[in-house]
């Protein structure tokens, strides 16, 4: 993990800020109170969340009612973006919704979802997301000093647990809390079980006991049944002779509702036949009255319908003639009288030849009129004809409908009459089929039958009773068995939970406390190792040593005696809470392979009181670290002899800002090995001027003018010259190069 940029709005004493971060060493540098713990907060935040120490009134600026934090990081080579606001309501400050862009596409998660997905990118272990979320981040990354202090001054026990939860040894712990916890809960129920199965001997007596009846019921049930299969075989042989006696009497039921159907549809076709019969005689009546009726109708001949139909054509032909003639007339009399045409409005230009027009349309007009009047006298005088010849063909047709209906009547009527004697003939053979049948012995066959009957339901009462309480036996029986089974399960158990509370306290919490003991031994080999490393380049005095013990307790001893951590000099707790925190750091990134913060480490404040050399050695630590990023805070100058870059923080009316300044070249002054001032010193291309501890020109230099190199740290990450300290190979004290 490589952290590129952050942003902050209204964070603590920031309004506003952008600070981009190379690779390499970075100094977050300024006074103290400046704000540059704010942005080791910040990138905190940004990736974890509120926490248990870092609260949103914490962080939010005072007065305002929103702010946030932008973080942009680099894993495996794919940038990440992840923005959290935090917004006052009611009182208290909340976190909102978070965003993440990677890839080129943008999720909105919860702040926890976001949690988790942080986790995730870290590669932190899945324990990690269900204990302190941002635990291995703490101590692998960014570890506040005096926090550090306060791990090491801790309950051995606080300590412990820590280092537990860190290298994830914690779960041989839980492991054997839990064991002892099961151990114990196997103890309270083998108590529990062995007093449930205090009663078992009883239990097998009364069984024996239950299944001695059951076998005796048995034996009763099998003479009842016996018994009851014999008169359910007499029963049957009396019920076969009812059976047939039934059938008969049956079959004669059904000959008598057919006998009496057969009456009743006989008795209904007489009464058919005679009133039919006077139907067929009043049609005749009526038919001869219409054949009297056609025989005094006598049409005259030479007349037909058609030559009728001609004369109406003509006569229609007439009339539509005379109307559009007389239309005609009307309209030229109205031109003539006028002299001028209505539509076209020409005038008549011969009155006499236009008079002589009409006259002859008139004369035209008198002929139609005469044969229209000789056609109606003709169609009236034929008008009786039609009369006459329509009521003729009517009785034609009532003749034949007559016939067409008497044909019916008298084929239904013979019909009728055959049926009539069929169904006398079958009703007389019914008849006589009744008298012949005998059933005088059906009674006593069916009191024959219920007395059986009754014998037969005694039997199976008492066989009943008898079954149910072999059922009530049986079912006790089982009940039992299934008591005793269990109970001898019980006992099982009780013996195998003896066995298991036996192998859990004596052998199972030994072995883990062994395997904790040992991979905590192995930790602690390793730690102390790194621990001793980091110390010895810390501290030079050869009087004073430290180690870690098994406890992972700083051991420190002076002059060959143990002292106490608080009884150290200000640099020597810094000096060891430094070592503790690299050790850490080491140890945690060698063990778990999977997390991505191995390129990155954070120090706040790491050379508190620490004298010149210690500083020159934390140089040395930093380069033999080779992390690729390297996040330092302090507010000392020296610092800046020996990082990539350089961010210079200001504190101006409660505000805190990142500024651009003039870029101080540094170089070492003296060899390594020998820690002696260099006499002859290197000069790229100029003189080395001496400055002040504020930065300015000293007043025995009179040179510079306006020959000074300066360069912004904002716009320059790193600028040539940064890098002479490494180029000579030398520690230094800060200088200023000036080109003539």
């Amino acid at each position: 993990m490589i952290i590129r940029e952050l942003k902050l709005e209204n964070i603590r004493s920031y309004t506003s800020g952008t600070i981009r971060f190379p690779e390499g060493s970075v100094l977050l540098s300024g006074d103290v109170g400046s704000g540059k713990s704010t942005i080791l907060l910040s990138i905190d935040f940004a990736l974890f969340g509120l926490q248990k120490h870092l609260s949103g009134a914490s962080l939010l600026r005072h007065g305002e009612e929103h702010g946030s934090v932008e973080l942009v990081f680099e894993i495996d080579g794919v940038e990440y973006v992840i923005k959290r606001t935090l917004r006052r309501k009611r009182g208290s400050v909340r976190q909102e919704a978070a965003q993440i862009i990677f890839n080129g596409r943008k999720r909105e998660l919860t702040a926890q979802e976001a949690k988790s997905f942080v986790l995730g990118l870290l590669g932190y272990p899945k324990q990690a997301l269900r204990q302190d979320s941002a635990l291995l981040y703490r101590y692998t990354v960014y570890t506040p000093q005096e926090q550090m202090r306060q791990i090491i001054e801790s309950d051995i026990n606080e300590r412990l647990d820590l280092i537990r939860r860190l290298f994830g040894i914690d779960k041989y712990k839980r492991i054997s809390e839990n064991a002892s916890i099961f151990a114990r809960e196997l103890r309270s129920k083998i108590r529990e079980l062995s007093a449930s199965i205090s009663g078992i001997n009883e239990k097998r007596e009364e069984l024996k006991e239950i299944s001695k009846s059951e076998e005796e019921e048995r034996g009763r049930v099998s003479l009842i049944r016996a018994e009851l299969e014999k008169r359910q075989e007499e029963m049957k042989a009396k019920q076969k002779e009812l059976e047939e006696v039934e059938k008969r009497i049956e079959e004669l039921n059904k000959k008598r509702e057919e006998y009496a159907v057969l009456k009743a549809e006989h008795d209904s076709l007489l009464a058919q036949i005679k009133k039919q019969g006077a139907d067929l005689e009043d049609l005749r009546n009526r038919l001869s009255e219409v054949r009297e009726q056609l025989s005094s109708i006598h049409l005259p001949k030479g007349l037909s319908r058609d030559a009728i139909s001609s004369l109406e054509k003509d006569l229609h032909l007439i009339v539509s003639e005379i109307a559009v003639l007389d239309s005609e007339v009307k309209s030229l009399s109205e031109i003539l009288e006028k002299g001028v045409c209505g539509t076209c409005k020409q005038r008549v230009a011969d009155p006499e030849a236009f008079r002589s027009g009409i006259e002859k349309k008139m004369e035209r007009l008198d002929t139609l009129r005469k044969r229209e009047a000789e056609i109606r006298r003709s169609l009236e005088s034929m008008r009786g004809y039609i009369e006459l010849e329509q009521r003729h063909r009517l009785l034609l047709e009532r003749r034949s409908e007559l016939e067409e209906i008497r044909g019916r009547y008298e084929s239904e009527l013979e019909e009728k009459k055959k049926r009539r004697r069929d169904i006398a003939q079958r009703a007389n053979k019914l008849a006589e089929e009744i008298k012949r049948e005998d059933i005088s012995n059906l009674k006593a066959l069916r009191d024959q039958f219920e007395k059986l009957r009754e014998v037969v339901e005694e039997l199976r009462g008492k066989l009943l009773v008898a079954e149910q309480k072999i059922r009530d036996l049986s079912e006790r029986r089982r009940g039992l068995e299934k008591e005793v089974a269990e109970m001898e399960k019980t006992a099982e158990k009780v013996d195998a939970y003896t066995r298991y509370e036996h192998w859990i306290v004596d052998f199972f919490a030994n072995l883990m406390a062994t395997i904790e003991r040992h991979v905590m031994l192995s930790v602690q080999y390793e730690f102390n190792s790194l621990f001793q490393k980091w110390f010895s380049l810390l501290v030079t005095d050869e009087t004073l040593s430290a180690r870690i013990d098994d406890n992972f307790s700083v051991v420190i001893e002076q002059n060959g005696f143990e002292t106490h951590y608080s009884f150290m000099s200000g640099g020597e707790r810094t000096a060891i809470a430094l070592a503790y925190r690299l050790a850490l750091n080491r140890v945690i990134n060698d063990l778990i392979e999977r997390i991505k913060t191995k390129d990155l480490l954070v120090l706040d404040e790491p050379t508190d009181g620490f004298s010149s050399e210690q500083m020159d050695s934390v140089r040395d630590i930093l380069s033999e670290l080779r992390t690729r990023q390297t996040i330092l805070v302090s507010h000392e100058p020296k610092i800046e002899s020996f990082v990539d870059k350089t961010i210079r923080i200001v504190k101006e009316d409660g505000i805190s800002r990142v500024v651009s300044r003039p870029v101080l070249y540094h170089f070492l002054l003296y060899e390594r090995g020998t820690k002696k001032r260099a006499q002859d010193r290197q000069e790229p291309q100029g003189k080395i001027t001496k400055r002040d501890e504020n930065g300015n020109r000293s007043p025995k230099d009179p040179s510079c003018g306006n020959k000074c190199v300066t360069a912004s740290s904002e716009e320059n990450p790193k600028e040539p010259g940064d890098n002479a300290a490494e180029a000579v190979g030398q520690r230094s004290e800060v200088a200023t190069i000036f080109y003539p």
